[in-house]
């Protein structure tokens, strides 16, 4: 069960990751950290954390809600495969709190499936099954 997550957590991030950089016009040079952490993730997730967070310190200077939401996603994804689970969750409720994003229910519901991955991890199956349930009427 735990591959069927992971894989379903990969082609999740690589379409946050595609739409959000593709649908961005302008230049940001977050940008590329962005897609080089999405590369490494799931293979390097240290490296795909270190860009990620390299990535946020640049959108302080020049910000971009979406490519912040990316990075962020990536990050939060990256700890997990660290199993490192209570950051996650910290992140996910913030970005929860505060949707702004081009597409806030597509969003809210990616984030509620991560958070459910979160607690999968960490054996709140219960919790999980609620947070997917609460994405599939989402989504």
């Amino acid at each position: 069960m735990k591959e069927f997550f992971t894989c379903l957590s990969v082609v999740c991030t690589i379409l946050i990751t595609h739409d959000v950089i593709a649908q961005s016009t302008e230049p940001n040079p977050a940008r590329q950290l962005i897609i080089e952490a999405q590369q490494n993730l799931y293979q390097d997730d240290q490296k795909a954390l270190d860009l990620a967070n390299d990535a946020l310190t640049l959108l302080k200077e020049t910000p971009d809600p979406d490519l912040e939401y990316t990075a962020r996603i990536i990050s939060s994804d990256a700890y997990v495969g660290l199993n490192r689970f209570a950051y996650p969750k910290t992140v996910l409720d913030a970005m929860l709190a505060q949707i702004e994003y081009k597409q806030p229910a597509l969003q809210k519901a990616q984030i509620r499936s991560r958070k459910s991955k979160v607690l999968w991890y960490q054996g709140d199956t219960l919790s999980a099954i609620d947070g997917w349930d609460f994405y599939l009427n989402l989504h």
